[in-house]
């Protein structure tokens, strides 16, 4: 949901993309990375761009259609950012055990 809305953030208010890497602090890739949903974005990148938008955390999650920022909800931001530990700690699990059965089966053919 943030990929997808800070994308749109990006394209209806023109700003370029090298520029607001800049503003944030990190190079283009990294913020190609975010816009894609392939990297998570820290949550300090989340505050700076509500605020460079003008907008609350809640609705760069989807939370929120008042896009008008009041305040940060920080306890939207760390809710969402456990769910995406959560989720990327089971994915870390699966590829753990897969490359632990890779190892037995190597480990197996080499005796």
């Amino acid at each position: 949901m943030l990929a997808q809305i800070l994308t749109n953030l990006l394209h209806e208010r023109k700003v370029n993309k090298t520029a607001f890497a800049k503003y944030l602090g990190i190079h283009r890739t990294t913020l190609e990375g975010y816009l894609s949903g392939k990297t998570f974005m820290p949550s300090d990148k989340i505050v700076k761009t509500a605020k460079y938008f003008n907008v609350t955390v809640a609705y760069l999650f989807g939370e929120a259609k008042d896009v008008k920022q009041g305040g940060t909800d920080l306890k939207i931001l760390l809710f969402k950012q456990q769910e995406q530990i959560n989720k990327m700690s089971i994915q870390l699990e699966e590829q753990n055990k897969t490359i632990n059965n890779i190892a037995n089966i190597l480990q197996k053919k080499i005796k």
